[in-house]
């Protein structure tokens, strides 16, 4: 560790030398680093000047800097000759003012760093009072331009020449390229804690005599002697009992003394002998736990704080804290944890199989099922004998009490954020996440010989530059798809893949992936696709960028997997939908059946996993073979910084319009998303193929031609009246996604920009997967579509039925009539296509899972009232 030079000028305008605990050297480096610093710098010692900042505790701490230059081989740059001679030519005080406004005139870190070193040689920024002394500071800033540094800083404290640092004691934080001067201003708050009296208790004060304070120098040397020395010991006195410590410990005592009917106290037992359970031994801990029992926090650590209890010994103080005033019930679930029960007594024992339990719950209530994993896991359920989704434990008939279902680990996630290092280092921040580039991964050892599912993909969102891959505990290769990522882009070192191991069940979710471009100038894939996509239209593949060579085996395998290729019409027709509980499930199986009839093409179906039941995980490779068709199950875990949904049907809403640019492999070109409770009536082919004048998706305006639905258009008055000016309010249940130009625009990226700013209102986005490209319209167009694509009896009456190209069962909020007996109403063909559906179902072999009951009859599975999606809402 670098010990603190005497030799350094040291700043203070805080405490004039008394009461110094600690102090920091702020490094400058070259470029836009070292200003960083130097700003930072300036800005901890500006927050001194008086002490008026009371906000923070910190900046009472009288701590001192000394801001020292340490230029690369190529000289000083004018930011050292500037800071070297303000410090020898001006006070302290004077020297924090002219730095101040420097970094308050100039700006941050985007400004550049030939702007930068424009501005200070101008000396526009110097205040009024000191515009005597400027001249000649400009002066010495000019003849010590290019010259070497005189000062030996780097090799005082260890670090290289050029580069940036903030040193104090043994502790040194490099500030390299991308570093914020607010998270750097953080880490100086953080470190004046850190070196302060109260935390390092009475050594500090007995070693520093307080009384005949002593220069500078000499209190930063004997601080930075006496914190290394304590750092060797063993044991190190680093939070000590000072104030805070002592306030919190007589507000415990308070609090948990007054408390007796809201106070629970649990002995975990290893309590020493007479002590009344305060014994200190190895192991022991004290807990006092301060909670909302109405809270879901409360729910959530319950079940820990049992698991707690044969894991260590100690006591449990419970104080209940209660809100007041709620005009609802602040807790709609029951919650149970499947945390593992270490047996008592035998402390290295390993745990039982972990489950979760629950007791009492409501016979006659509809239930829904919900996992809450960790960030990292994908999970289903693989056996269920009732519907998770719409659950009456009434239906496990009166020789059953118990409902026994299995859910499993189906993916890890391998997550994080790709950084364009060349941007970085261009000072094009603007630039730092290469929006668009597309990565692939496949497990190590893989062939070419090997199948698509061995290989995974996503695209870089321009959102942190996010990208999420799919995964089991293993090793991978990373690489970029051949194209124009691989041709733009290498990771860094030049590296054409990069190995990724997963050795846990947390996965990877922050995983930095450094790329580097590899030409010079600007390198935007989305445009490159574009071109490339233009060209081949044309039938001129000349100008189109080329694919580099495929050496590497994980391009080889991309390019002799079957993926799409380029330009080649895709004759494949693909639907998107999602389903969720048995009675959407079976109409999701009609569903299928009427785009099957209608069409000559082959078909391939795209079913969102997350909420698929095991009924139909197990029918659906059996009516693929049957009837001829392909279907892919496709899911993608919500992002941490997307702000989440609640509710399990709002959640399966978002899923709907928030990912389409990154849920389905990069190669897919166009999908139609068509609602479970649709009846198709034409070939959906021609859906596809329709010109949608490159905008990145096609709705269906809502009907108007039923004036008695009048009261309930919303659309028509209020807010959205003003806000569409206009335009057309479209229905969400079936739309055609043009995925190139949806991801050569970012339209993935800007939905999500606006969902996360109106999801903050909970009274926003009441019908999401509808309401949001509704609202984008302006940013991200919609198509419209012809009105015969979409027939809704609710909305169009009944006069333009025979011209409709597809049927939907929306709900009618005059009538709230149930599904199965509209269904069976309003499309002629649903009664023949749902017996044909049920009939194959019921050919299949019975699946009895372990511990399952026989599944009840359809009709109690399936009840008429269309479960909490039906009710909740449809499309509307």
């Amino acid at each position: 560790g670098a010990l603190i030079s005497p030799a350094h000028t040291w700043l203070d305008v805080g405490g004039k030398g008394r009461g110094i605990s600690s102090g920091y050297i702020a490094v400058l480096g070259d470029g836009i680093p070292g200003w960083i610093t130097f700003c930072s710098a300036a800005s901890h010692l500006g927050s001194k000047r008086g002490q008026l900042k009371e906000e923070f505790a910190a900046s009472n701490i009288n701590a001192v800097i000394s801001i020292v230059a340490n230029p690369g081989e190529a000289g000083q740059s004018p930011l050292h000759s500037f800071v070297d001679a303000a410090v020898s030519s001006l006070t302290a005080e004077e020297a924090v003012s002219v730095f101040e406004k420097a970094c308050e005139e100039i700006g941050g870190r985007d400004v550049g760093e030939e702007k930068l070193y424009e501005d200070l040689e101008s000396g526009n920024f110097w205040p009024t009072q000191l515009k005597g002394k400027s001249a000649k500071i400009q002066e010495e800033i000019d003849s010590r331009k290019g010259k070497p540094a005189p000062s030996s800083v780097s090799s005082d404290l260890g670090i290289k020449p050029g580069q940036s640092a903030v040193v104090s004691s043994n502790m040194v934080i490099e500030v390299d390229q991308g570093r914020s001067q607010e998270s750097l201003s953080r880490d100086l708050l953080f470190m004046d804690v850190v070196f302060s009296h109260a935390l390092l208790g009475d050594a500090m004060a007995e070693a520093i005599p307080q009384a005949a304070p002593l220069p500078i120098s000499a209190v930063m040397s004997a601080s930075s002697f006496l914190l290394q020395s304590l750092s060797k010991q063993t044991r190190l006195p680093f939070v000590a009992e000072d104030y805070y410590t002592d306030f919190v410990t007589g507000l415990v005592d308070e609090i948990t003394s007054q408390c007796k009917r809201s106070c629970v106290k649990l002995d975990f037992g290893g309590a020493e002998d007479g002590d009344g359970g305060q014994g200190k031994g190895d192991g022991h801990v004290d807990i006092v736990l301060v909670i909302d029992p109405l809270s879901k926090f409360a729910q959530r650590i319950s079940p820990l704080l049992s698991f707690l209890k044969n894991a260590f010994s100690g006591t449990l103080t419970l104080v209940m804290w209660p809100k007041f005033g709620f005009e609802d019930l602040p807790l709609k679930t029951y919650y149970a944890y499947a945390v593992p029960q270490w047996p008592a007594g035998t402390p290295v024992a390993w745990p039982s199989p972990t489950s979760a339990t629950f007791s009492s719950l409501p016979a006659t209530t509809t239930l829904s099922t919900q996992l809450d994993t960790p960030e990292a896991w994908l999970t289903g359920a693989t056996a269920a004998s009732l519907d998770l989704d719409n659950l009456k434990l009434e239906d496990l008939g009166p020789s059953a009490s118990t409902l026994h279902a299995e859910f499993e680990i189906e993916s890890l996630i391998v997550s994080g954020s790709c950084i364009d290092q060349t941007a970085l280092k261009m000072g094009s921040y603007s630039e730092a996440y290469p929006t668009g580039v597309r990565l692939m991964m496949g497990e190590r050892g893989t062939t070419a010989s090997s199948k698509d599912k061995d290989l995974v993909d996503t695209m870089v969102m321009k959102n942190l530059g996010y990208f999420q891959l799919k995964a089991s505990p293993g090793t991978f290769d990373l690489g970029l798809v051949p194209g124009c990522s691989s041709d733009m882009f290498k990771f860094a070192g030049g590296l054409s893949q990069k190995s990724v191991t997963v050795t846990s069940f947390n996965g990877i979710l922050n995983l930095d992936l450094e790329v580097e471009r590899t030409r010079p100038g600007k390198a935007d894939v989305m445009q490159c696709e574009s071109e490339m996509a233009a060209a081949k239209r044309g039938g001129d593949e000349t100008d189109a960028p080329a694919a580099p060579s495929t050496s590497s085996w994980l391009s080889k395998l991309w390019s002799g997997s079957g993926k799409p290729k380029a330009g080649v019409e895709d004759k494949t027709l693909n639907i998107f939908s999602v389903a969720s509980g048995h009675l959407y499930e079976r109409f999701l199986r009609i569903m299928i059946l009427s785009v099957l009839k209608n069409t000559e093409s082959p078909v391939k179906f795209w079913f969102i996993k997350n909420y698929m039941s095991p009924k139909l995980k197990r029918v659906l490779p059996q009516m693929a073979e049957a009837y001829g068709f392909e279907y892919e199950l496709i899911t993608y875990k919500w992002p941490s910084w997307v702000l989440r949904q609640t509710e399990k049907q709002r959640i399966i809403w978002a899923y709907k319009i928030l990912f389409l640019d990154v849920i389905f492999p990069v190669s897919l070109d166009r999908v139609i998303y068509v609602d479970a409770d649709q009846v198709v009536r034409s070939d959906l082919m021609e859906l596809q193929k329709m010109d949608i004048k490159n905008n990145v998706y096609a709705y269906t305006p809502f009907c108007d031609n039923e004036r008695e639905m009048d009261g309930f258009r919303f659309w028509k008055q209020g807010f959205w009246k003003n806000h569409l000016r206009g335009r057309n309010y479209h229905i969400s249940a079936l739309y055609l996604v043009d995925l190139k130009q949806f991801r050569m625009k970012g339209a993935g990226d800007q939905l999500r920009i606006l969902y996360n700013g109106l999801a903050q209102d909970p009274n926003s986005l009441a019908n999401l997967d509808q309401d949001l490209p509704n609202y984008a319209q302006d940013t991200v167009p919609i198509f419209s579509l012809p009105q015969e694509w979409l027939y809704c009896e609710t909305w169009c009456g009944k006069k333009t039925k025979s011209k409709a190209k597809t049927i939907d069962l929306c709900n009618n909020p005059m009538t709230k009539e149930p599904k199965l007996i509209g269904a069976k109403r309003i499309v002629p063909e649903w009664t023949s296509l749902d017996d044909e559906q049920r009939k194959f179902v019921e050919s299949l072999p019975e699946a009895e899972p372990k511990g399952q009951t026989k599944p009840p009859p359809p009709k109690q599975q399936e009840q008429e009232q269309g479960g909490r999606g039906a009710s909740a809402k449809d499309e509307l």
